[in-house]
Parts: structure tokens; C-alpha cells; sequence
């Protein structure tokens, strides 16, 4: 049986990134999940697994996805939201990424919404790669590495996608850079999960007013980054 699964690897840490179960486990996070995430043994987390409040629902698709990234040792499970948590515009006329306002405001605002479930102190800090500069003819041309606990999702984490990513009339997007390059495992397990309904914003630009989307279609964009699309999130839950 399903139970006789769960019982039988849920002493193996690394088998939690293989098992897809898809419970919902409330609206904030337990005391016994919260010791599972500090111990690092995932006791009764699986992938799937989901925590709902105000109608959005928080689902776990990894386990230890960042660790040994740069400064990143904590035990951790991945979360990432089904849906689009809001809407916004990526910003347009971008110097650098980091300073768009959809990570200058949008996505940090969203950060006490979050808490509301995971609690004060149990989000992940971790190292990420931002488009910090465009080239004469508007194309990115380098990268800064910032730190931070929210952010849009990647190619990377839905498709598994390998360097940069052609994704409009021969313009390659470079945004991806510097983010784990497997795909998450809880949408390798359930292709389903990698669509939101509408169009999503992902992290990733072609110039100073473009940016990268996933369609409703499951098609990769360039779209003016000036227009509203929705803005999915993804980040990492430690324990105390």
C-alpha cells in the first residue's frame, strides 16, 4: 500500500525527493515538520505535499535543491506556489534586474504573506544570479549574484534546462545563470504542476524592457516587461 511506502522510506532523507504523495498538511507549517526540517531527516514530507491559506496553496518540489550552493548548508525542502500568487509588471527601462520592481517591491512584499505559513524565521537564504547590465545593442552582458529568500521560478526548475535558452526570434535568454540546473523534482514527478493557469513571469530577461514568461500554452517568451503577467514564487523552509 501508499502507507507501507511512506513507512518504509521515511527514515531515507534522499528518498523524500523521489516519492510524490500530494497531502494537504493545513494552513502553516507543524512543530513535528518544522524538527524534520532542522534534523534534515524530512519526517513526513513528500513531494506534492501542500499548505494552502488564502487560496493559495504552497507545494513542497524538492528537498536540499540549494544545499552546498555557495553558503547554503541548512537542511531545507523547496516550495513553490501552484499558482500565480499575484500580478505585476517586471519593470521596463531595467539598468539591471535587481532593481526591476517586480524584485525591488513586488516579490519582498510578498515575503510577511509567506511567513504567515513557514513562520518568522524559516525561509532559506540563498545565492542567486541577476542580469546586472546590457551590452550597446541591448542584450545582457553580465551577472551579479545577490541573496535572496523569494524569488521567480526558472527554466531551470521546471524543464531542467541546460545554459541559456533561446526563446524569441534568436534571442537567448541569460537570466538563469547561477540557480541550480536540475529540474526540481516535484515537477519531474508531475509535469502538471509546471503550469499556472495564465501567463507567469520567470527569471530571466532579453533587454532592458523584456523579459521572460511561460505561457499558459507551456511555450517560452520574450514579452514586454512593461505588461502585467503573473508572478509565481519559489523558495527554500529550514527549521528553527
Amino acid at each position: 500500500t501508499e502507507e507501507l511506502v511512506y513507512a518504509l522510506f521515511n527514515p531515507l532523507p534522499e528518498a523524500h525527493n523521489m516519492v510524490f504523495r500530494g497531502k494537504a498538511l493545513g494552513s502553516s507549517i507543524s512543530s513535528l515538520h518544522r524538527q524534520g526540517l532542522t534534523s534534515g531527516s524530512f519526517n513526513d514530507l513528500w513531494l506534492g505535499d501542500y499548505w494552502t491559506r488564502n487560496g493559495i496553496d504552497y507545494v513542497v518540489v524538492g528537498f536540499n535543491y540549494w544545499k552546498n550552493v555557495t553558503g547554503v548548508t541548512a537542511p531545507h525542502a523547496v516550495i513553490a506556489t501552484r499558482t500565480n500568487i499575484t500580478n505585476a509588471a517586471f519593470g521596463s527601462g531595467m539598468s539591471s534586474m535587481a532593481s526591476a520592481p517586480i524584485y525591488a517591491s513586488t516579490i519582498p512584499n510578498l515575503e510577511n504573506t509567506v511567513k504567515l505559513v513557514f513562520g518568522s524565521n524559516g525561509l532559506l537564504t540563498r545565492p542567486m544570479k541577476f542580469v546586472s547590465g546590457f551590452d550597446g545593442q541591448g542584450y545582457p552582458s553580465s551577472t551579479v549574484t545577490r541573496q535572496v529568500t523569494l524569488s521567480l521560478l526558472t527554466p531551470n526548475h521546471l524543464m531542467g534546462t541546460r545554459g541559456p535558452v533561446t526563446v524569441l526570434n534568436g534571442i537567448t535568454e541569460h537570466g538563469m545563470y547561477g540557480d541550480n540546473q536540475a529540474i526540481l523534482p516535484g515537477f519531474a514527478m508531475d509535469p502538471g504542476l509546471r503550469h499556472a493557469p495564465g501567463s507567469t513571469w520567470l527569471h530571466g530577461v532579453t533587454g532592458p524592457n523584456s523579459a521572460v514568461c511561460l505561457g499558459e500554452d507551456g511555450v517560452l517568451t520574450a514579452s514586454t516587461s512593461a505588461g502585467s503577467r503573473g508572478v509565481r514564487i519559489v523558495f527554500g523552509i529550514v527549521g528553527p
